[in-house]
């Protein structure tokens, strides 16, 4: 198993790597951080990992799909992409606590995407961190390919978000406006 600090991304190995290169992003662990600091933002099309490079943003789904991906091009398998359901709070993600008690809600189950990287979690969103990982509310996951981060990802949620509609007496239209507002919240600049 080579070492994450001496992994090199070739050009040669496909368009994404090629496009790392280009950037002088030549080592995995540099490509890594690149997009962990990237801001946090949905891209123009949120199935389009490659996105991410363009237009110098992302979400979880496609800033840690692209990284799937390159891992792919460059064909280390000791690196894998999950989908999970976790319970998205205030103490998960700070800042949430008011838009959440407001619908008199303590937390929403939210679909994740991130990576595992010789079996530890590894998540290249770049949210600040809560006073509870994600993986400690963590309720459903499963290993997803980079191209089911679109309608695969959208349809998996709907269904936990249906279940937790019908157990707290909501719609589904009003839980998925709960959850946008969320989204939208930590999207938002906060300089």
């Amino acid at each position: 198993m080579i070492p994450l600090t001496h992994r090199q991304i070739e050009a040669v190995n496909g368009p994404l790597s090629a496009a790392c290169v280009d950037r002088g992003i030549i080592s995995f662990s540099s490509f890594i951080e690149w997009v962990e600091q990237l801001p946090y933002r949905r891209n123009s099309d949120r199935a389009d990992y490659s996105l991410v490079v363009t237009e110098e943003c992302g979400a979880c789904s496609t800033k840690n799909a692209l990284v799937k991906a390159v891992a792919l091009e460059n064909n280390w398998e000791d690196v894998q992409l999950f989908l999970c359901i976790y319970k998205m709070s205030d103490k998960t993600n700070p800042g949430l606590g008011d838009i959440l008690s407001s619908y008199g809600l303590d937390e929403i189950p939210e679909a994740h995407t991130y990576l595992k990287i010789n079996g530890e979690i590894r998540d290249v969103t770049g949210l600040p961190a809560g006073a509870e990982s994600f993986e400690k509310t963590l309720f459903d996951e499963i290993a997803i390919e980079p191209n089911q981060i679109g309608n695969f990802k959208i349809a998996w949620h709907l269904e936990h978000l249906l279940a937790f509609a019908n157990e707290k007496k909501f719609s589904l239209e009003k839980v998925v406006e709960i959850r946008e507002a969320c989204i939208a919240f930590l999207g938002k600049d906060k300089k």
